[in-house]
């Protein structure tokens, strides 16, 4: 919207965007929202839409949509590639949701996550309880 206001007031704007006014129309505006408008910090863009003028593709977390609700018909990776391109929003947000998919992962097959420090000191204990334990046994067939 910034480079229509420009245009409305006489500006010159030289950054990124379109004027709403130009004569000749864009292919298609990358549109980013909030899933909320209530004031928090931080908040984060939860939706990404190519907006093209017959139809209006959207991208969620967990989805991909049509404004018409018909089937998404667009090669899913192939968008996701175009949005990463297009919005430092959207490429930042897709590594964190590819994140909590090795964490699903891990957590399907009972793995789980552990800085080289403490998995040391694990396998240091362990050693040690099998230590004791063989003492103790021994001790125990002395008597």
């Amino acid at each position: 919207m910034f480079p229509t206001i420009c245009q409305i007031i006489d500006e010159e704007y030289r950054g990124y965007g379109y004027s709403l006014f130009l004569s000749n129309e864009p292919q298609y505006i990358i549109s980013e929202e909030h899933g909320s408008f209530r004031p928090q910090v931080n908040q984060p863009i939860e939706y990404w839409a190519v907006i093209k003028k017959d139809v209006i593709y959207l991208r969620s977390y967990d989805g991909y949509f049509r404004d018409d609700k018909k089937a998404f018909e667009l090669d899913k990776q192939s968008f996701d590639s175009f949005l990463c391109e297009k919005s430092l929003s959207f490429r930042e947000t897709i590594k964190q949701l590819q994140i909590l998919d090795l964490y699903k992962t891990m957590a399907t097959d009972k793995s789980f996550y552990t800085n080289g420090e403490k998995r040391h000191k694990i396998n240091k204990y362990d050693i040690l309880s099998k230590i004791k334990l063989k003492l103790n046994w021994n001790k125990k067939r002395e008597f």
